[in-house]
């Protein structure tokens, strides 16, 4: 998918697919969260005019996702996405 040849479906989409990608963290389905997350981060830093507030909120949604994941199935791998995501928001 290359977002920057699809702005039509911009923010819309982009917050969609967060809000999806939520859910499935809520609900434990983590393997179906992930790639609406991903989706959405890859949306939100190309599209001009994102309020700072959805880049974070989608960052949180990842931390969410990879803690959750590694307390329901533990992997070093899980753990340091959780922690490369918990820098990104440190960052921003």
């Amino acid at each position: 998918m290359n977002v920057r040849l699809d702005p039509e479906l911009g923010t819309g989409r982009a917050e969609r697919l967060l809000h999806a990608g939520e859910s499935f963290t809520t609900a434990g389905r983590f393997a179906d969260a992930e790639p609406d997350l991903l989706e959405s981060h890859q949306r939100i830093a190309v599209l001009p005019n994102i309020p700072p507030e959805t880049e974070r909120r989608g960052i949180r949604a990842f931390v969410e996702l990879h803690d959750s994941w590694t307390a329901a199935e533990p992997t070093a791998e899980r753990t340091a996405e959780a922690a490369e995501w918990k820098a990104r928001i440190e960052a921003k």
